[in-house]
């Protein structure tokens, strides 16, 4: 401790022995007597201006200011003095400046000490994604280090992280994680091991956010313990896995509730892993196996009903090819009697754009298909009772462009089984009216009778002027079409 008085030539009116010690004095006696009583005897000529200036800042009684400067020890020797100086008034009654101080040169020495030995990986670490910081840890946590790139994980500046270390170093750690940030501190020092550990930090003052730290304690002649602490910016990784379970529950919800079955295909080593997708997902088991060899080993195993064979291979074969997306309606023989299944692969490919792996998708749709085959069989039954009203029928798979069966003139009998686009073309030249005739193509094209179906429409009726071929007369004929989902014709 020390009181001086006011002015530019500040002059020493009391001392402790403390003070007296750090000086390099044996006696208060001596050091007046080698050294002088004005402050200005004492203090580095190029810290003395910086300390005048911080009297100057002082104006009213209690005002007070941290400062670091050096002194001359015994007249030789540079010490450095950190504390901090107020304006007091003394038992006098006079105004005095008040300086406690601490001898902080041997800190500041281990500091360029260290400083020096960490330069030259400073390009290293500031490149790093996250943060570098070196703690004095031999009494309080003092900073000795910090890297560039840690101001910007905590996003804030070099002063203000450097004062919350100083003052309380859990204090930067989430209040919930604080608990595990010191069993961690009291594991290295008990043990002297690294501890690798994820913690959230605060970030600029009002929010948090994940970082992986490794910790550990290093020993050098000067600092018997310093805590080298590597903090890497893990945030958007935790939110992301956070977000991840978040969407595993909704979709394990929605699974449980569901009818879908979900599985892998893997295409590069022909194995389909038939146990069900969500029950990895949820950590079940039901006893499955992967099946190697997929397709051709699942079809020998006679788990498909045999008209099904052809489309569940077309599928696969699709997949490998490089479709994006490959569906169809298969018939499963299952314990519980055949099932039929609306099937769906989602085409997942490698860095080089090739197939990788698919996810499948079966829906049960049993009834659907019993409803279609219901409505088909009650068409059927119509089209018997109607016969004699209709002029003609006819049935075309559109996914094959094939016509199916018909019912018209012995001049059509050609198209049975030939291409559907090329009858809807015939007709257009031959027996439409010329002036609907593009009309009538662009109706019954099979890409607009797809949209059509795909929009929930399930009829379509077009009416047009036809010329018969008998007596050459035109008559008005409307076409009415119902597309029909048939397990054994698709659409």
């Amino acid at each position: 401790l020390a009181w001086y008085s006011l002015g530019k030539n500040s002059e020493l009116r009391f001392i402790n022995d403390a003070g007296v010690s750090i000086l390099g004095y044996s006696s208060k006696k001596e050091m007046i007597s080698k050294g002088g009583i004005y402050l200005k005897d004492y203090v580095h000529p190029d810290d003395y201006n910086i300390l005048y200036d911080l009297h100057t800042k002082l104006k009213k009684l209690g005002d007070s200011k941290r400062i670091e400067l050096r002194v001359f020890a015994n007249k030789s020797e540079i010490k450095i003095l950190e504390g901090i100086i107020s304006l007091e008034k003394a038992y006098s009654g006079k105004l005095l400046f008040h300086f406690a101080f601490s001898d902080i040169t041997s800190i500041k020495q281990m500091e360029e000490n260290f400083m020096y030995k960490t330069n030259e990986f400073s390009a290293l670490i500031n490149n790093l994604p996250g943060g570098v910081c070196a703690l004095n840890m031999t009494t309080s946590p003092q900073v000795l280090y910090t890297s560039e790139q840690l101001y910007t994980l905590f996003g804030m500046d070099k002063q203000t992280i450097h004062n919350l270390v100083e003052k309380d170093f859990f204090s930067i750690f989430h209040p919930q994680d604080v608990k595990l940030a010191k069993e961690a501190m009291e594991e290295i020092k008990k043990t002297r091991r690294a501890q690798d550990i994820t913690l959230r930090i605060i970030y600029k003052k009002n929010d948090y956010k994940y970082v992986n730290i490794r910790a550990a304690l290093l020993e050098s002649k000067d600092i018997p313990d310093i805590l080298f602490v590597i903090l890497l910016d893990i945030d958007q990784q935790k939110r992301t896995e956070a977000n991840f379970i978040q969407q595993k529950q909704l979709v394990n919800l929605v699974l449980d509730q569901s009818d879908i079955m979900l599985w892998r295909y893997d295409i590069v080593n022909s194995k389909c892993s038939v146990k069900f997708f969500q029950d990895e997902l949820q950590g079940k088991s039901r006893g499955f196996k992967d099946i190697k060899n997929f397709p051709e080993a699942f079809v020998q195993k006679n788990s498909l009903e045999e008209s099904s064979i052809p489309v569940f291979l077309d599928i696969c074969k699709k997949l490998q090819q490089g479709e994006l997306e490959a569906e169809g309606i298969c018939a499963f023989r299952e314990e519980s009697g055949t099932i039929w299944r609306k099937i769906k692969y989602l085409n997942f490919f490698d860095e080089k754009g090739n197939p990788s792996y698919a996810i499948g998708c079966g829906t049960n749709v049993t009834e659907m298909v019993a409803l279609e085959q219901r409505y088909a069989d009650e068409l059927s039954y119509k089209k018997d009772i109607d016969r004699n009203n209709l002029l003609e029928f006819l049935s075309a798979d559109l996914n094959k462009n094939q016509i199916i069966d018909h019912e018209i003139y012995a001049d059509f009998l050609s198209f049975k089984n030939s291409s559907f686009s090329k009858f809807i073309t015939y007709c257009a030249d031959q027996i439409i009216n010329k002036e609907e005739s593009e009309k009538f193509l662009e109706v019954f094209s099979i890409q607009n009778m797809m949209k059509v179906y795909n929009s929930g429409e399930r009829n379509l009726d077009f009416v047009c002027k036809i010329q018969t071929l008998e007596n050459k007369k035109f008559l008005w004929l409307n076409i009415y079409c119902h597309f029909v989902w048939l397990f054994y014709f698709h659409l």
